[in-house]
C-alpha cells in the first residue's frame, strides 16, 4: 500500500528557484498590473515631465492611454495561453511577453505625446529598447517576490489540507474499521450460509449422500475458495484529502512579526536597485554611465550594510514597523548614490531624474526583498510543520492498514481453517460411510453447524504476544535456533495493541519461515523495540543465504508494503537483515 505522507523535499538552488518563479504562470496577475502601473507612473513622470520640463496636465491622459497596449498584451497572454496550457515553468516566454509589454507601453506614450505635441523627439529605438528593459526589470522583480508569496500560499494550503486530513482520519477510523469487519462477515455469510442451509435441508430430507457430497464440494470450490482469494487480494485504501475548496481563502500575508536584520539582503537589494538606475545612467552618460553604475552599486551596498548593523540581530519587529524601517534604510542608502551623482558633471534636469530613479529603486528593492525573505522563512517553518503532519498521516494510514489487514488475515484463517476443515470433515464422513445412518447425519450436521458458528463469530480475539513468540520458537526447534529480544517499552505497547502485536507476530513468522525455506538459515534473531512513542521497530536477522533484491526476497514484501510505515531488506556482514517500522495507536 502506498501510504499518504511519504515524501521528501529536494533542495533547490537559488538560480533554479529564480527561473521557476519567473516562469510561473501565477506571476501574471492583477497584483503585477498594479506594480507595473505605479512603477511606470513614477518613471514616466521623471523621464518625461521632469526631463522635458513639461508639466502639462495632458501628460496624465497620455500616460494613462499608454497603459492600454501592455494591459491588452498581458490579458491576452494570460487568458488565451497561460490559463489553458499545462502548468509548468516558462521563464523565457514570460520574459519575452514582459519585454514586449514594456516596449509597447513606452512606444505608445511616445506616439500619444507626439500626437498631442508634448514631445517631438521621436526617439523610437530608445523608447522600444528602454521600455523592454524596464518591462523585464519590473516583471523580474515582481515575479521573484510573487514566487515566494505563491509558495507560501501553497504551503499554507497544504498545511490546512493535511490538518483536515489528519482530523478526518482519526474521526473516521473506528467507523471505517467496523464497516470493513462487517463487510467481510456479511460477504462470508451471504456466500456460505445459504449453501450450508441448503445442504442441511437437502441432506435431512433425502438422506442422499451423493447430493450432499456434490453440494459440499461445490460450496468449497465456488464459494469458500473464491471468497478467500478475493479477500487475500484486497488492500485498504489510503485516506484522501477533502474540503479543498475552502483552502482557496488562505492568504499569503506577511508574518505579524519578523527579524528585520535577517530579511535585509545587501547583494540582492544592490543588484535590484541598479537595474533601472544603471540603464538610465548608461543612456544619459554613455560609457561613463557603466563606470558610475559600478561605483553606485558599491556605495549603495556598503551604506546599506553599515545601516543594517544598527538593526538588532535577534529582535523581531511588527511588520508595519519593519516596513517603515526598511524604507528608511533604503532611502538613506540611496542618498549616498545621490551625493556621488552630485560630484559628476551633468545637466541639472538629468541629475534630478537620476536622483528620483535612484531613491525610488533604492527604497523599492530592499522592501520587496525583505518581504520576500520574511515569507520564505515563514514558508520554511510551514514546511517543517507539513512534514510532521505528513508523517502523522502516514502513521494513521499504516495503523488503519494494519487493522484492516488483521481483519482480513483472521477471516482467511477462519475460512481456510475452521470453515474449510469443517466442510472437509463432512465430505470425508460422507465419502467413507457406506450407509448413511442417523449418527452420520448428526455428525455432518454438527460439521455444518460448526462452520456456520465460525462465520457468525466475532473476529476480535486477543493475542498473547509472549505465547505467540514462544510458539514460534517451538515450531522451529531443532531446525533453526531463534533468539527473541523484546524491550519492556515494546512489550507494554504490544500488550495494549492486539492488532499491532498480531502484525508483528505474522511478520516474524513469515520472515523466519522464508529464512529457513529459502535461505537455509540455522540461527535467527528477532529484536523488537519501541523507538518512538508511537513506533515499533522490528529487526530480524539470520545467517542464511543473502538475498538479491527486495522484490525477489520472498519474505512477504506485499504484506510489508501494506502494513508497515517503511521497511528494508539488506545484507551485512554475512547476515540478512529485515528492518520494519510499524506505528501503533496510542
Amino acid at each position: 500500500m502506498k501510504l499518504v505522507g511519504k515524501t521528501r523535499y529536494d533542495r533547490e538552488g537559488a538560480f533554479a528557484r529564480t527561473f521557476r518563479h519567473i516562469g510561473s504562470p501565477d506571476a501574471y496577475s492583477f497584483q503585477l498590473l498594479g506594480f507595473f502601473v505605479y512603477t511606470l507612473i513614477v518613471i514616466s513622470f521623471l523621464t518625461d515631465s521632469v526631463l522635458l520640463q513639461s508639466f502639462d496636465p495632458m501628460w496624465f491622459l497620455v500616460s494613462g492611454a499608454g497603459f492600454l497596449p501592455p494591459i491588452a498584451i498581458g490579458f491576452i497572454y494570460k487568458i488565451s495561453y497561460l490559463n489553458r496550457a499545462p502548468v509548468k515553468s516558462r521563464p523565457v516566454l514570460n520574459l519575452l511577453v514582459a519585454g514586449l509589454a514594456g516596449s509597447s507601453r513606452n512606444v505608445s506614450v511616445g506616439l500619444f505625446a507626439w500626437w498631442s505635441g508634448l514631445d517631438n523627439s521621436q526617439l523610437w529605438a530608445f523608447r522600444f529598447l528602454g521600455g523592454m528593459v524596464v518591462g523585464l526589470a519590473i516583471f523580474s522583480i515582481w515575479s521573484l517576490s510573487q514566487g515566494a508569496t505563491t509558495e507560501y500560499t501553497t504551503a499554507l494550503r497544504r498545511f490546512s489540507a493535511l490538518q483536515n486530513e489528519l482530523a478526518a482520519t482519526r474521526e473516521e477510523m473506528p467507523e471505517l474499521l467496523l464497516e470493513v469487519n462487517e463487510n467481510l462477515q456479511g460477504r462470508a455469510q451471504n456466500s456460505v450460509i445459504p449453501q450450508l442451509d441448503a445442504i442441511a435441508k437437502a441432506f435431512g430430507e433425502t438422506r442422499s449422500g451423493d447430493l450432499a457430497l456434490g453440494q459440499l464440494r461445490a460450496t468449497l470450490a465456488n464459494e469458500i475458495r473464491p471468497l478467500m482469494d478475493e479477500i487475500a487480494q484486497e488492500a485498504p485504501k489510503p485516506f484522501q484529502e477533502r474540503n479543498i475548496e475552502q483552502l482557496r481563502k488562505v492568504k499569503a500575508t506577511l508574518p505579524n512579526r519578523y527579524k528585520l536584520y535577517d530579511s535585509i539582503s545587501i547583494l540582492g537589494a544592490s543588484f535590484t536597485q541598479s537595474i533601472g538606475f544603471g540603464f538610465w545612467l548608461t543612456f544619459f552618460l554613455a560609457g561613463q554611465g557603466l563606470i558610475i553604475t559600478a561605483v553606485e552599486i558599491v556605495l549603495y551596498g556598503v551604506t546599506l550594510w553599515a545601516l543594517k548593523q544598527i538593526v538588532p540581530r535577534e529582535r523581531e519587529f511588527k511588520k508595519s514597523t519593519a516596513t517603515v524601517l526598511t524604507i528608511l534604510l533604503g532611502a538613506l542608502s540611496s542618498m549616498a548614490t545621490v551625493i556621488y551623482l552630485s560630484t559628476i558633471q551633468m545637466a541639472l534636469l538629468t541629475f534630478w531624474v537620476l536622483t528620483g530613479i535612484s531613491v525610488f529603486s533604492g527604497i523599492l528593492a530592499p522592501v520587496i526583498l525583505a518581504h520576500t525573505r520574511a515569507r520564505q522563512k515563514r514558508q520554511q517553518e510551514m514546511e517543517v510543520k507539513i512534514s510532521s503532519e505528513l508523517t502523522a498521516i502516514a502513521k494513521e494510514n499504516s495503523i488503519f492498514a494494519q487493522r484492516v489487514w488483521v481483519f482480513r488475515k483472521r477471516w482467511l484463517l477462519l475460512l481456510h481453517g475452521t470453515v474449510q476443515s469443517a466442510l472437509t470433515a463432512a465430505i470425508t464422513r460422507l465419502q467413507t460411510t457406506e450407509e448413511i445412518d442417523e449418527f452420520t447425519v448428526q455428525m455432518v450436521k454438527q460439521d455444518l453447524h460448526r462452520a456456520e458458528l465460525a462465520i457468525n463469530s466475532s473476529q476480535t480475539a486477543e493475542l498473547n504476544f509472549d505465547d505467540a513468540m514462544n510458539e514460534l520458537k517451538s515450531v522451529w526447534q531443532d531446525i533453526c535456533e531463534i533468539d527473541i529480544q523484546v524491550s519492556e517499552r515494546a512489550k507494554r505497547a504490544l500488550g495494549r495493541n492486539t492488532d499491532s502485536a498480531f502484525c508483528v507476530n505474522e511478520i516474524a513468522k513469515e520472515a523466519i519461515s522464508n529464512a529457513v525455506r529459502h535461505g537455509s538459515a540455522n540461527h535467527a534473531k528477532i529484536a523488537i523495540d519501541r523507538i518512538d512513542d508511537d513506533l515499533i521497530q522490528l529487526e530480524i536477522s539470520n545467517d542464511g543465504i543473502s538475498v538479491r533484491s527486495k522484490e525477489n526476497s520472498g519474505i512477504g514484501s506485499s504484506m510489508l508494503n501494506e502494513i508497515c510505515l517503511d521497511w528494508s531488506l539488506t545484507n551485512k556482514a554475512k547476515r540478512v537483515y529485515l528492518m520494519a517500522n510499524l506505528p501503533f495507536q496510542l
